[in-house]
């Protein structure tokens, strides 16, 4: 399969963190493949380190990645915004990744929220009428379905995680690392990872007792590792799990190199999610547990689409949903922990292949 000459991928930002990683991952994957990639943050148009000698809008193809507060005040894209975006993207072929909609879409969602959603769908909706893509992708189920509410057909192509895979010394370095922290003397410790944002409806302290009590009856060591930056909801939430559970360890790493982030999680037993259940294919933080081989627990189930039936997620033997109505299977949960494998290579493939058939 021939990759196309030149790809211009372009995001509201390229700094660091969520869709910035994610996009710069893809263009180093997309180069490794023989396309000619440069990336381009929205805000300036700036050419980023991946520049490779194009201008921005010169690209045979413009990889568009959308995320409606990124690219808009409140998310709501005014005429002079998507004026900016045709002229960026004028005369390539597009595809454009819609990482997120609009708000407000969810049962109990606010009037605020469905009146400042409404305007975002507007917007939305005429930027899609004036680029006209080749092809629009999004992470998820619901967000397929909603855009066929809208007359658009949308291919669902999932997140990759954007840490690698660990080496021998990633792993060593981890072990080094969790031994400063204490871990080093604990028996047998039994690790349950929760990595970036932290989402203020996130409330897990029903399940992680449950964890933290079969890991005990183990003879493990249970304890919750904290990587990466929570958000501003984060130091509550873990706050409330110590509160919760007086014996329970929360270990806070912070933001760490990526191949020490990787072996970290390669040191863990779970991922605790903090995304909602029908949702969680637009979790970053999930693929990237699924990646590294690990099962996760989704506590959440408060996102359902008004219009309804809310679709469910694709399925993962790994992705696990809680739900305190009945004995959770911890056993059987912990042994489909796997051996790490990047999904990076999968869809870089897929996003060359739909391309390639334009």
């Amino acid at each position: 399969m021939n990759p196309p000459a030149r790809i211009t991928l372009i995001a509201a930002r390229l700094d660091s963190g969520g869709v910035a990683d994610h996009v710069n991952s893809l263009a180093l994957a997309l180069r490794a493949r023989g396309a000619t990639v440069a990336a381009f943050a929205r805000e300036d148009y700036s050419v980023k380190p991946l520049r490779d000698g194009h201008e921005p809008g010169t690209g045979h193809w413009i990889g568009l990645h959308f995320v409606a507060y990124g690219w808009a005040k409140h998310g709501i894209l005014r005429r002079s915004d998507i004026e900016q975006i045709r002229e960026a993207c004028a005369g390539h072929r597009i595809v454009i990744y819609l990482h997120e909609l609009w708000i407000g879409a969810e049962l109990g969602s606010s009037v605020k929220h469905r009146l400042i959603g409404a305007l975002q769908r507007r917007g939305l909706l005429r930027l899609l009428s004036v680029l006209q893509p080749a092809r629009v992708l999004t992470s998820n189920p619901v967000y397929q379905a909603m855009l066929a509410r809208e007359g658009i057909a949308a291919t669902q192509l999932s997140l990759p995680g954007n840490l690698p895979v660990p080496s021998g010394s990633d792993r060593r370095a981890a072990r080094e690392w969790l031994a400063t922290a204490g871990l080093a003397e604990a028996r047998a410790p039994a690790l349950a990872a929760v990595f970036g944002l932290i989402h203020p409806e996130w409330d897990a302290r029903v399940a992680i007792a449950d964890w933290h009590a079969h890991a005990e009856r183990n003879k493990r060591s249970p304890a919750v590792l904290a990587l990466g930056r929570h958000g501003a909801a984060g130091s509550r939430k873990l706050a409330a799990l110590r509160e919760h559970i007086p014996n329970l360890r929360v270990i806070c790493a912070g933001e760490q190199p990526a191949p020490l982030l990787a072996g970290l999680l390669a040191e863990c037993s779970l991922g605790l999610a903090t995304s909602p259940w029908s949702l969680i294919g637009k979790s970053g933080t999930a693929a990237a547990f699924l990646e590294a081989g690990l099962p996760v627990i989704v506590t959440r189930d408060d996102w359902h689409w008004r219009p309804g039936p809310t679709p469910a997620p694709v399925p993962h033997p790994r992705l696990w949903k809680w739900t305190a109505s009945s004995p959770f299977a911890w056993d059987q949960f912990l042994a489909t922990r796997d051996r790490p494998a990047p999904g990076l290579a999968q869809v870089t493939d897929t996003w060359l292949q739909l391309i390639s058939e334009q």
